[in-house]
């Protein structure tokens, strides 16, 4: 446990300045390479969406009790939702693996209705930047 502990605090003070460093030379590379002369912007859409994906699997994952606590709620199912007498909790979809992003959880907890007023904010928030964003994150992992 405490080795882990040492290897996590190592990975996270190197690591904003490695990923600076491969983000800058990675563009370097992409903009003055002959290997991508003509399709220099698809390579960069490329680069730039992998290194935005890592960056949310990894808060995703890092973030995961402290975003089910702010971002989400159990619900009771409604009449319709609910088979026979029992009264059935709904749980939210977790946060915390690591082949999900923040998006998806944030788009499969809107669908079953587990969001709380901070998710909800979160959801218009990243589907005003990149209309039904969420909604696509769900569709596109669920593809996979």
């Amino acid at each position: 446990m405490i080795i882990n502990l040492i290897l996590y605090i190592l990975a996270s003070v190197l690591a904003p300045f490695v990923n600076l460093l491969g983000l800058i030379v990675g563009t370097i590379i992409i903009a003055s390479s002959k290997k991508f002369k003509g399709r220099r912007k698809d390579e960069f859409s490329k680069y730039y969406h992998g290194q935005a994906l890592s960056k949310d699997q990894h808060a995703n994952v890092a973030n995961k009790y402290f975003f089910g606590l702010i971002l989400t709620k159990t619900r009771h199912a409604t009449n319709e939702e609910v088979v026979g007498e029992d009264q059935v909790i709904i749980d939210p979809t977790p946060f915390g693996d690591p082949d999900q992003t923040i998006s998806y959880v944030l788009g499969k907890n809107k669908q079953l209705g587990t969001l709380n007023l901070h998710g909800k904010f979160w959801c218009f928030l990243l589907n005003l930047i990149d209309k039904g964003h969420v909604e696509k994150a769900v569709i596109n992992e669920e593809e996979r």
